[in-house]
Order: C-alpha cells, then sequence, then structure tokens
C-alpha cells in the first residue's frame, strides 16, 4: 500500500512539475512574442556643454553644478509645441520652488535654442521671459555652430529645418500669437524689426540672416530633468501634463537626494 501511494505521489509530482514547465516555456514564448525587454541601467544623455546665455556671457555645465535643473530644446518661432512645453516648465518649477522639500535643493531651467541663425539673444531673453522671468536662455553663434551641435548630439537631440512658403510661415506666427498673446508676440516682433535695421544699417556682416527666413524646425520634443553633478535622472515626454512632471521631478530630485546622502 505505501508503494502504491509513493508511486501516486511521484506519478503527481512528475505531472505537477511538467506542467509548470510547459506553463513556463509557455511564459517565455508569450513574452518573446509580446518583445517585452528588460533594461537596467539609464540612457548615457548628456555631456559637459558650454554655449551663449542671453546676456552675451559663457554658460554651460559648469555653471550648474550643485543644482538640479530642467534642460529643453526648441526655437522661438516654434508656433505650438514649444510653448505648451515652456508653460508647463514653468509651472512645474514655480510648484517644485515652492513644495516644503525645496529647502534641500536648488532648481533650475535652461532654454537651448536649435535656431540661433533666426533666435537673436534678445529674442531669446524676451521669449524666456513671457514664461518665467528665471529661464536662462543659451544658444549658439549659428546652427552649424561645432558647440551647439556638439551639444545636440550628446543629448540626443535632432534638429533640422523645413523650409515653409511666406503664407506658411505667417499662418505659423498667427498660431503662436495665439498661445501667448498680442502683447508679448508684439515685442518678439520688435525685437525682429532691431535687428533688421541693424544689419541693414551696418551694410555688411551676416545679410544671410534677412534671407531664407521662412522656415520651421523639426527637432526632437524632450524635457530633460538633470542632477547636481550634471548627471542624467530621467526624461519628460511631451505628452505629459504638468501635473504628472511635478510630481515625477519631485519624485526623482527626492531619490536622487536620498542617494547622495545614504
Amino acid at each position: 500500500m505505501f508503494y502504491v501511494f509513493s508511486a501516486a505521489s511521484i506519478v503527481i509530482v512528475i505531472v505537477f512539475y511538467g506542467v509548470s514547465f510547459i506553463s513556463e516555456d509557455k511564459k517565455v514564448q508569450q513574452v518573446q512574442r509580446t518583445g517585452k525587454v528588460t533594461y537596467v541601467g539609464k540612457a548615457r544623455i548628456g555631456d559637459s556643454w558650454e554655449l551663449t546665455d542671453y546676456n552675451g556671457k559663457p554658460y554651460g555645465s559648469k555653471n550648474l553644478e550643485g543644482k538640479y535643473y530642467l534642460i529643453y530644446f526648441g526655437f522661438t518661432r516654434c508656433p505650438d509645441v514649444c510653448p505648451m512645453s515652456m508653460y508647463k516648465i514653468a509651472n512645474t518649477v514655480k510648484y517644485l520652488k515652492s513644495c516644503s522639500e525645496s529647502r534641500f535643493f536648488d532648481i533650475e531651467v535652461i532654454f537651448v535654442s536649435c535656431d540661433p541663425d533666426r533666435d537673436s539673444l534678445d529674442r531669446i531673453k524676451n521669449y524666456c521671459n513671457i514664461f518665467d522671468a528665471n529661464i536662462k536662455g543659451v544658444t549658439g553663434n549659428s546652427n552649424e555652430d561645432p558647440n551647439l551641435k556638439a551639444m545636440l548630439k550628446n543629448f540626443k537631440i535632432h534638429s533640422s529645418k523645413i523650409y515653409l512658403s511666406e503664407e506658411e510661415e505667417k499662418k505659423e506666427q498667427e498660431v503662436l500669437k495665439g498661445f501667448i498673446g498680442d502683447s508679448k508676440m508684439s515685442i518678439l516682433s520688435e525685437n525682429d524689426k532691431r535687428e533688421k535695421t541693424a544689419i541693414e544699417a551696418e551694410g555688411k556682416g551676416d545679410q544671410g540672416r534677412l534671407e531664407n527666413m521662412n522656415y520651421s524646425m523639426d527637432h526632437t520634443i524632450v524635457t530633460y530633468l538633470f542632477g547636481q553633478k550634471n548627471n542624467f535622472l530621467t526624461y519628460l515626454s511631451s505628452n505629459m501634463n504638468a501635473d504628472e512632471m511635478k510630481q515625477i521631478c519631485l519624485d526623482e530630485i527626492l531619490s536622487d537626494l536620498h542617494k547622495s546622502i545614504s
């Protein structure tokens, strides 16, 4: 009787584990079919960089050591995505600076113009002020500036011109005016008029800035959060709302602070 019971037990055990093995195999096949991939670590995004800020002074990663910062790449003539992103970033930083945990960290915002061919320093400054006077705007000497191109590459940012007709350009600027308002749009327009007058008065220099101005920029739309050691923490996609951005940024900053003291 004991032998029969043992044999039955063995059969049951074999059947059980056989089913388990089959189930696990099916799970593996299922994972393979769905293309599920597990990633370990973080992407290598960013590196040391230095451009020119809207006051005409060198500004780069060294200036940001010891601070957390959000960095966004765009251009001041962007009709919709950039202003929407900048409003969300400004609201996020306002929240982070007002929360009780803010006594433990400093947070900055950097706007990088990937279109210095049209974005003068004055225009960048006025553009940043539309959203928050504390946003620091930086750019290169031209769209082909080696320092700017190296930064875009290191931050995994694609940027290229898409030429438009004069009518298409006007429509894009009307959309931008709808986002930022007539009064703020007029400030940017005045920047353009002053710059054009200055170039024409010189009768030389960068005349190319007055030519082929009807274009848009195709660029990667993403906001990055960096840590106190210029270390990449996370990215914030353009489809996130302001509340999601606030919570993710605060969680990432507090997690990074905890790691630094543990």
